[in-house]
């Protein structure tokens, strides 16, 4: 496989944080999701992928390259608030990014804008925060991007919209040939459509694979107080009491260990953030 993008022992040292270690690999054609808590280093990567702060250590590519400013040319960005000057009409602000991007797509630029009912003669300002989104999605997708960097891009979407939103990067990457990095704490969204899954947690790289790989290696686990005999209390993450009894999570090798009593769960995404937070405030 092709790698879009390659992020090699990158660190990125600030006095009050740090990222340090962080290694990737993006392939062609998949989306890969971005997770982590509040401050766990999501932006800091993005950040330092594209350029704009100074990475400490490591190497980054993009398409194959180191990054310069005619590969990021290739690089459509979505943050989680527009940049745009909200005094300009939609059409104006096309106009406006059109000279930095020499692909530019107006055909492409004019569907997403229907797709999204978006009107040309409508102010940025003028724009929900739903809508701006759109509208900062519309134009990374307008200038033929191999790679889409997504900041929170549905943190100011509704349901309809969010799904609206994974159908489209599920067809962006279609032909094989472009890939998506999507940040984003409503992990639903990932467990739908993500293929590879980065999880970060206070600046470390705690797991970066396979989506799939990452859920089958732990399991729900819950029962009555009596079944949590000190070997399996010890070897779960971020155990924690309800009722008359415990839940919490713990590895797939180590489900042998378990006495019937207790029940087992396929977990989700934010269950597992939830629980290794609260392994780590423990």
């Amino acid at each position: 496989m092709n790698d879009i993008l390659r992020v090699n022992n990158l660190a990125k040292r600030y006095p009050s944080f740090s990222l340090e270690g962080i290694t990737l690999d993006l392939p062609a054609g998949y989306i890969m999701g971005l997770i982590g808590e509040n401050g766990a280093g999501k932006t800091t990567l993005i950040r330092t992928i594209l350029g704009m702060v100074q990475a400490d250590e490591g190497t980054v590519e993009l398409l194959g390259r180191p990054v310069d400013k005619e590969v990021l040319s290739q690089v459509g960005v979505v943050f989680d608030q527009s940049h745009l000057v909200e005094e300009w009409k939609v059409a104006e602000a096309e106009k406006a990014l059109m000279a930095f991007y020499p692909q530019w797509d107006r055909e492409t630029f004019r569907r997403c804008l229907e797709r999204f009912a978006i009107s040309p003669g409508k102010k940025v300002k003028e724009l929900s925060r739903g809508m701006q989104t759109k509208l900062s999605l519309s134009m990374a997708l307008s200038h033929r991007a191999r790679l889409l960097i997504l900041d929170e891009p549905t943190s100011g979407l509704d349901p309809a919209s969010r799904d609206e939103l994974m159908e489209l990067l599920a067809d962006y990457i279609l032909d094989g040939e472009k890939s998506v990095l999507f940040s984003t704490h409503i992990t639903a969204d990932l467990e739908r459509g993500a293929d590879f899954i980065t999880y970060l947690h206070r600046g470390q790289l705690l797991y970066t694979g396979p989506k799939e790989e990452l859920m089958e290696s732990f399991c729900l686990v819950r029962g009555e107080k009596e079944a949590f005999v000190p070997r399996v209390k010890e070897r779960v993450i971020g155990l924690r009491r309800y009722g008359s009894g415990y839940e919490g999570l713990l590895r797939a090798e180590d489900v042998g260990l378990l006495p019937p009593s207790i029940q087992r769960e396929r977990v989700t995404i934010d269950q597992i953030m939830v629980f290794v937070g609260k392994e780590e405030l423990a």
